[in-house]
């Protein structure tokens, strides 16, 4: 199929192509219709190791603010130990 059938540009095709063969297909499958499923997140996958690929996408349904990116959060503090959760306060 050319760029002219779809009415997507040869570089958007090139793109497309190049994020299915950089990416497993247990990758794509775990991240086909969630909050994961955008185009960023493919070409991120696309640059990491096939082996890398799952846990990372593990890590990041892990993270329930899918703002902060992949930074736990800790109701702990790392220095002295103590309870940080807002009950404590």
């Amino acid at each position: 199929m050319t760029a002219r059938q779809t009415g997507l540009s040869k570089r958007s095709i090139n793109r497309a192509i190049w994020r299915v063969e950089k990416t497993t297909q247990e990758a794509r499958d775990l991240i086909r219709g969630t909050r994961l499923d955008t185009g960023a997140m493919l070409d991120r996958l696309a640059r990491m190791e096939p082996e890398d690929q799952v846990p990372y996408i593990t890590d990041q349904f892990a993270d329930p603010d899918p703002r902060r990116g992949n930074t736990p959060r800790s109701s702990t503090c790392p220095h002295c130990g103590g309870d940080l959760s807002r009950e404590s306060m």
